[in-house]
């Protein structure tokens, strides 16, 4: 009974495990010893028949280990870099499942468009659209959005000032028909004078 552990056969690898026929006993065995994910048997240092003898207990004799290598190698299955003045062998084991490669992880955030800050009209482009929605006219049976159009608070002031302003351009041109409409016209001078003097006083 072999001391290394059980390597389970995908289904999808049936054929090539059938290709190696009794070669698949060392390749269980290189497998097991095999100690990263790029494939190294044995950290990559040299090992022999002898070392794969001494650490599996019912392998087989040398001339059969070394035709099982040989079957190996021509299906794909290892890559063998023999050293020279018979310091052994350096074996990488081929296709390996012991280290799956993870999956690739998804973004957590998408990615977002990056404005180049050569298109310097972006923003402003981005700014100017900004609050008009759009608004097709078969929602509303043909007829125009029912929207009404927010105003800032500046505006509202500087409409203010601008109609106080028409109206007493308005009293300071109207013809005088009688007294009673020059005093009526007087009046109105000195609300809207009072008014402005109570406004600026205010604002400080």
């Amino acid at each position: 009974m072999s001391k290394f552990r059980y390597v389970a056969v995908s289904p999808d690898r049936r054929e090539e495990h059938r290709a190696i026929g009794k070669a698949h006993a060392l390749h269980d065995f290189l497998v097991d010893h095999q100690t990263d994910a790029d494939g190294r048997v044995w950290y990559g240092k040299p090992i022999s028949y002898a070392w794969i003898r001494s650490k599996w207990l019912t392998a087989p004799p040398e001339r059969t280990l070394e035709r099982h290598m040989a079957r190996l190698k021509k299906c794909g299955l290892v890559r063998v870099v023999r050293l020279p003045h018979h310091l052994g062998m350096r074996v990488t084991v081929l296709r390996s499942a012991k280290w799956p490669h993870s999956q690739a992880q998804m973004a957590l955030f998408p990615a977002a468009e990056i404005l180049s800050i050569t298109r310097g009209n972006g923003v402003r482009k981005q700014r100017e659209n900004c609050g008009k929605p759009e608004f097709s006219t078969a929602t509303f049976g043909g007829a125009a959005p029912p929207f009404v159009a927010v105003k800032s608070s500046k505006n509202q002031r500087e409409e203010k000032t601008k109609s106080r302003s028409a109206a007493l351009a308005d009293a300071r041109s109207a013809p005088a028909a009688d007294e009673a409409a020059l005093a009526a016209r007087r009046q109105l001078l000195r609300d809207q004078a009072a008014m402005l003097a109570t406004k600026f006083k205010s604002s400080g």
